[in-house]
């Protein structure tokens, strides 16, 4: 037997998925903005070192759609995500390019302020929304934990 919400929600397509949303540029950052600009529900979605993944724009429209929210995804890596590649760090090579990484693009600090920034100007843009919230995977999971506090 199965739950609803496995019967009714659409699985994610690996390849192929046209994203619903637009891209805007807020708070300095190319931002994914997917669902009803109007809503009362905001959410932030923050992703794993490898970016704006088709597969996290899809997961976006899907929160979008199901919570009748506005969907907010920031390019904090500014189009320069960790690479498939770069993973497993089995090589000296590949240590050394995720060290710079996480030192420069995914610093954990500088990614907060980042972030607390932005929501300041997503409340300006999104007057409707009286309920923000974020959501993090991996290392999205550690910059929320640390605004959560």
């Amino acid at each position: 037997m199965s739950c609803e919400a496995c019967r009714n929600i659409p699985a994610v397509i690996a390849q192929g998925y046209t994203p619903l949303g637009s891209y805007e540029t807020i708070a300095g950052l190319k931002t994914y903005v997917t669902g009803n600009t109007t809503a009362r529900i905001g959410l932030v979605d923050l992703y794993d070192v490898f970016g704006l993944a088709s597969q996290t724009l899809q997961g976006a429209d899907i929160l979008a759609a199901r919570l009748n929210a506005v969907v907010l995804v920031p390019d904090f890596f500014e189009g320069d995500s960790l690479k498939h590649e770069s993973v497993p760090a089995d090589t000296p090579e590949k240590q050394k390019i995720i060290s710079d990484f996480i030192a420069h693009k995914a610093s954990i600090p500088r990614n907060v302020g980042v972030l607390l920034e932005a929501v300041q100007q997503y409340k300006n843009r999104f007057p409707s929304v009286e309920h923000w919230a974020a959501l993090g995977f991996c290392w999205g999971g550690k910059v929320n934990s640390i605004i959560q506090g």
